[in-house]
């Protein structure tokens, strides 16, 4: 099931899949399967990793979402496992992404200060 939910990341960069796989209810699948996948030491920061890279990838044109996902995702990095697993799900793709496609202050804030969190050893 975590192979699968990656696989919905990697085809959710195409924006024609990204309608297809909210038409196939692909992210109420996807948020299931992590649900109820990931029960181990801090696992639901795992899941809640997963869910919130998919979230950007799937709407990449709504800012304030783009705005908050950032931030949370800036919070999850200051625990150093988690910077290895939101990189191998895309995530810091993503946040450039936002940060390209969103001017506004609060998006850029966001984003740099969430590399700069993913940047830190």
């Amino acid at each position: 099931q975590k192979q699968a939910c990656k696989a919905l990341l990697t085809l959710a960069a195409d924006v024609d899949n990204r309608a297809r796989i909210t038409e196939a209810w692909g992210i109420e699948h996807a948020v299931a399967a992590l649900n109820t996948t990931f029960y181990k030491v801090r696992e639901e920061e795992f899941g809640v990793i997963e869910r919130v890279v998919l979230a950007m990838a799937v709407h990449p044109s709504e800012a304030r979402m783009q705005e908050k996902a950032c931030k949370a995702l800036c919070i999850l990095a200051d625990y150093g496992d988690n910077r290895v697993l939101i990189a191998e799900v895309g995530g810091i793709e993503y946040v450039m992404t936002a940060m390209s496609v969103h001017p506004m202050a609060g998006v850029q804030e966001q984003a740099c200060w969430t590399l700069r969190n993913l940047a830190t050893n």
